[in-house]
């Protein structure tokens, strides 16, 4: 085969993959359609450049090149001129230590490839649209956001570190954070506490809610209002307990969650300080009923309520008793002969010698007995229990070692509340005999 035949042949196998029309020429098409039209993906090889002392120069000619090596500051990086404009030059930073790279004050970040076109007599890049233009970076300038943004954190945390009053701030007073004394206000860029809300007069600040149930707070007109705004209960708790409850319908309880009442205590009161009157005159007067319920009645009706005493109960003892010892031992009172009327409705205790009160009501309970054997000084005391109280009276020694005791006590007290009378020598008083006991109880109903 001559010279010419190969060179027949090699052109027809080129003809396949590369053809010219009016100018145009094709690569892998028969009918290219621009000035060069390649059927199939064009390769720029890549060019390693080792950064030296934060700088990277890139030859001429490069379309495209990766900055290697490591940078410990954002790495400077020239290119010459190209001798047209036009031509493309795509850089990619593969740099360690986590810096930037800049070219003609666009930066390149870290792990990221930018694609650079020479046109005006310099590199442009072309990231969106902002050709030449470089970043904004929000630790050294202003910024807008262009559109919504979204903070995957993961596993990762956020944190922010300052000292300053109104160190970070949402909207001016809206939302502000005083680093400088941990503080956070709402409404305000200086807190004067923990957290500070500053609304308008006339105005809720606080609002916690579970969607059905509301807590507020409100001021206005030279006022604070703290409490539900739903129909739900309000309660005041000390040491995890419910010290003070405000029902929906306006019942107060103290130590009670549940107030029947307009105040519902559950437990004793105490009035300090109160005004005194000397005369009944219109005052009412409270009473109570037996679960608690307080009610008022005109000193007139209460006057006229009183009914007339009722000699309930009387018991004597005329006989001596056993030795009873002394030395601060109490000693029951024993008597025997009892007539109880029926108006009172009480019962005696024959065994311990007490009656036990079965109406409400005044009770004047008079009593006395005669001590025999016992030492002088006088140093003995009758002691009438009633309820829960008792009341001690003395007496006057007689001759023979005799010592007379007696005493008057009146009490308000309950059905179910028990009187008797007991005797008590003082310490190192020697034993000592009762006899002539007597109790008498006058009755009067409320």
């Amino acid at each position: 085969m001559n010279t010419k035949n190969l060179f027949s042949i090699a052109l027809s196998v080129v003809s396949v993959a590369f053809f010219a029309q009016t100018g145009n020429v094709g690569i892998n098409t028969t009918t290219p359609g621009t000035t060069l039209d390649v059927n199939g993906a064009i390769t720029n090889r890549e060019t390693a450049i080792s950064v030296a002392g934060n700088t990277a120069n890139i030859p001429a000619n490069t379309s495209q090149a990766q900055l290697t090596g490591s940078a410990t500051a954002t790495v400077s990086i020239s290119v010459p001129a190209a001798p047209n404009a036009g031509q493309r030059l795509v850089i990619f930073n593969n740099t360690t230590g986590g810096f930037g790279a800049a070219l003609n004050g666009v930066t390149i970040p870290n792990g990221k490839a930018l694609e650079f076109v020479y046109s005006n007599a310099g590199w442009r890049a072309t990231d969106g649209g902002t050709v030449g233009a470089a970043p904004v970076n929000i630790y050294t300038a202003d910024g807008t956001l262009s559109s919504n943004r979204i903070v995957t954190q993961g596993a990762n945390t956020l944190a922010f570190t300052a000292n300053q009053p109104n160190a970070f701030s949402v909207a001016g007073s809206t939302f502000s954070v005083d680093a400088a004394n941990s503080r956070v206000g709402i409404g305000t860029t200086a807190p004067d506490t923990k957290l500070t809300i500053n609304t308008p007069d006339n105005s809720f600040g606080i609002h916690h809610t579970n969607g059905t149930i509301s807590l507020k707070s409100y001021i206005g007109s030279g006022a604070v209002w703290l409490g539900t705004t739903t129909s739900h209960p309000l309660h005041l708790e000390t040491g995890n307990n419910t010290r003070l409850s405000i029902t929906a319908n306006g019942n107060v309880g103290i130590a009670i969650d549940t107030p029947t009442n307009t105040l519902d205590v559950n437990g004793s009161a105490r009035f300090r300080s109160l005004p005194t009157q000397t005369t009944l005159g219109s005052s009412n007067m409270l009473l109570s009923d037996g679960t608690g319920v307080v009610s008022q009645i005109t000193s007139n009706d209460f006057i006229n309520t009183l009914k007339t005493p009722n000699n309930v109960f009387n018991a004597e003892q005329t006989a001596s008793s056993a030795t009873l010892p002394g030395n601060g031992v109490a000693n029951r009172v024993i008597l025997g002969t009892v007539n109880i009327n029926t108006a009172g409705a009480g019962t005696w205790n024959f065994a311990n010698s007490s009656y036990t009160v079965a109406k409400r009501g005044i009770y004047h309970i008079v009593a006395g007995v005669k001590l025999e054997n016992a030492s002088s000084p006088p140093n003995y005391g009758l002691y009438i229990h009633a309820g829960t109280d008792n009341w001690t009276f003395g007496g006057a020694p007689q001759a023979g070692n005799i010592f007379i005791l007696s005493g008057t006590y009146v009490k308000l007290l309950n059905a179910g509340d028990v009187i008797y009378c007991e005797t008590k020598a003082g310490p190192g008083a020697p034993n000592y005999n009762h006899s002539n006991a007597f109790m008498h109880i006058i009755y009067t109903a409320l």
